[in-house]
């Protein structure tokens, strides 16, 4: 990864917290007046290009590439999907080549399959999972979590609780690809990344879900595999499976209010939330050595920039002003995401610990119960 020189804007000991985004947007402000100050004249004259088109046409190359080979991966290969190499490394000195990378990695990590089996209804013969795994080994070879099976974020039918530790498994190995593309998890330590990835797994996949319910305009929340749980009160009390309603209701309800509607409403972009993904990644977790923090605080800095640079480059003829409450407006979904890990945690630790609906497992604790217990653990000599 070729990242070595990047300088971020901002770092130092700044964590992604409310006060710190606050003080950060005050600064990113005044930068971004003085770049207006000087270019504005010009912007007016500039003719947008069709970037819609050509990031259709970027993608249609890497989506072929990948679907030519997945099919060749059923050797039980095991690795995160970025081992395959399909997406290009990121120019750090470009902004929207950051923002189209990832957006890339979102789409390859939804189209990629190796397996033709439905992870919600296919037989165990034709389709594996377990959350009988330590994280030490799931998060690093995510295939043995679930096969990579067609994702399929439609919403067809309501989640019931024989598909709960399908979605999860299946969901959870997506969340694992995806993270293996950031470049700046392979300089953490083995510690720092296992105790980051475990942390965030939760987050990443609320926001994950909630935009993919945004996208299909769902009624509701998806959890891939055509399945989804209803925003509708009625549908609430009268359809869904009385076993996960307790666990899924309050996440649901908080994440279509709070993420789904407003998001839509605001018409969020593909890129603004490819990156909003990444900033809800890198936050500093208890356990993290110093430098490991250091590393995700300089990360933070530098991916709130390039959300910065993407919202300016999409609104050229906008004010200081209207480009400043559209950065608000997304940071603010970085809150809206931690307390539906919160929420979320809450839910599936109490189906995990009583195995409502399948959900125990070493793995399913590790993310749901026993997060800050790994690093309290004695580190190997």
């Amino acid at each position: 990864m070729v990242h070595g020189d990047r300088v971020p804007i901002n770092a130092g000991n700044q964590t992604p917290s409310s006060s710190s985004s606050t003080l950060g947007l005050f600064q990113i402000k005044k930068e971004i007046e003085d770049e207006i100050s000087e270019t504005k004249e010009d912007t007016k004259c500039l003719v947008k290009p069709d970037r819609s088109y050509l990031l259709e046409e970027e993608y249609k190359k890497w989506h072929q590439l990948a679907l030519n080979t997945s099919l060749q991966m059923c050797d039980l290969n095991n690795k995160p999907l970025s081992a395959q190499r399909i997406i290009p490394d990121f120019n750090v000195s470009d902004p929207r080549s950051v923002s189209k990378f990832f957006v890339l990695v979102e789409r390859l990590c939804d189209d990629y399959f190796d397996s033709n089996a439905s992870h919600m209804f296919g037989s165990e013969i034709e389709y594996s999972c377990s959350t009988e795994l330590p994280s030490e080994k799931a998060f690093f070879q995510p295939r043995c979590i679930s096969t990579r099976t067609k994702i399929d974020w439609s919403a067809r039918y309501f989640l019931n609780n024989t598909g709960m530790k399908r979605m999860w498994c299946r969901i959870v190995t997506h969340y694992c690809d995806w993270v293996s593309h950031i470049p700046e998890f392979s300089k953490l330590s083995h510690t720092d990344k296992q105790q980051l990835i475990i942390d965030r797994t939760v987050p990443c996949i609320d926001v994950l879900i909630a935009h993919r319910a945004m996208t299909a305009n769902a009624k509701g929340v998806v959890f891939s595999g055509g399945s989804y749980f209803p925003r509708d009160e009625q549908e609430q009390d009268t359809l869904v499976d009385p076993e996960i309603k307790p666990y899924l209701k309050r996440l649901t309800n908080w994440l279509y209010d709070e993420f789904v509607t407003p998001a839509k409403k605001m018409n969020l972009t593909e890129a603004e939330y490819a990156i909003l993904r990444v900033l809800i990644f890198f936050v500093p977790v208890d356990g993290l050595s110093e430098e490991g923090k250091q590393i995700v605080r300089e990360a933070f800095n530098f991916y709130r920039n390039i959300l910065c640079n993407e919202i300016r480059s999409e609104h050229l003829d906008w004010e200081i002003d209207q480009i400043m409450d559209r950065i608000s407006s997304i940071m603010s979904f970085l809150q809206v995401i931690e307390t539906a890990k919160v929420i979320e945690d809450e839910g599936f630790s109490v189906m995990t610990l009583f195995n409502i609906a399948q959900m125990k497992g070493e793995l399913t604790y590790d993310v749901h119960v026993g997060k800050g217990i790994f690093s309290k653990k004695p580190k190997p000599l």
